[in-house]
């Protein structure tokens, strides 16, 4: 009943049982893996891999860990051995914990403390702006980037920086899109290409530039005035951003907005 994997393996490597968390990370039945290879499910292997904890386990006859990627999502594998009352190898105990989120959130109080250091070191918003561009793409993709700042005057984004492989906007009315709308509601938007489509005719938005299948706006903030918005979208993949992505990029508008003070 344990969320991680657990599988008993005899001294060659074979499955002797398993339990439900570790049929679901591998997502096999247990009559796929009953007495096949344990490597042909964890490692998608053929042949035993030298730096798997079981192969490293039989020669030290102690504990072996490492961290590898499973069916998309990052695990911890520990494999104890189990010994005869000789003291030789009669099997192993088998064990995968799912570390993706923990991974995940090391690795964006990584990219906040990067962006925080960038905010004290960058010699121009240009500079600034490619470093956030560049820490947000290895937390999620950031290939297609902007930030407008807001003119109240004549009510108009402009932006000083802009990363997109398909677009190029220098200034752009406000009114009438979808960076605009962020303005004007003072909160983050999260869009497939539905709901922009479903946004257009009901706010009225003209769409500006190429549609996205998944569009992300965050708002930046001076105290209570809203200065501009930045914005990362995703023409390939309807599943490019979640609720997680925007509260990265919530807390990071934060550290925008003390750069663009500064």
């Amino acid at each position: 009943s344990i969320q991680d994997g657990v599988a008993l393996l005899d001294r060659n490597n074979s499955i002797l049982k398993t339990n439900k968390a570790f049929r679901n990370f591998v997502k096999k039945t247990e009559e796929d893996l009953l007495m096949k290879k344990c490597y042909n499910f964890v490692h998608v292997a053929n042949s035993r891999i030298a730096a798997c904890p079981f192969s490293r386990m039989i020669k030290t006859k102690k504990r072996e860990t490492m961290e590898m990627r499973v069916n998309g999502n990052t695990m911890k594998v520990l494999v104890d051995p189990i010994l005869d009352s000789v003291g030789e190898i009669a099997g192993a105990v088998h064990l995968m914990t799912d570390i993706t989120q923990q991974k995940k959130s090391e690795k964006i109080h990584e990219v906040q403390y990067n962006i925080a250091h960038s905010v004290a070191t960058s010699d121009s918003l240009k500079d600034f702006l490619e470093c956030v561009q560049k820490e947000l793409n290895t937390i999620m993709d950031a290939e297609n980037f902007f930030v407008g700042f807001y003119n109240s005057e004549n009510n108009t984004l402009a932006s000083p920086v802009y990363f997109d492989e398909k677009d190029r906007f220098d200034e752009w009315p406000a009114e009438r899109s979808l960076s605009g709308l962020v303005v004007r509601e003072r909160k983050s938007l999260l869009l497939t290409e539905d709901d922009t489509k479903q946004i257009e005719h009901k706010e009225n938005i003209d769409l500006i530039g190429t549609m996205a299948k998944c569009w992300l706006g965050v708002p930046i903030m001076n105290k209570s005035e809203v200065i501009g918005v930045y914005v990362v979208q995703s023409y390939n993949d309807p599943k490019a951003y979640d609720e997680d992505s925007k509260r990265v990029l919530e807390l990071i508008a934060i550290q925008l907005s003390v750069y663009i003070e500064r």
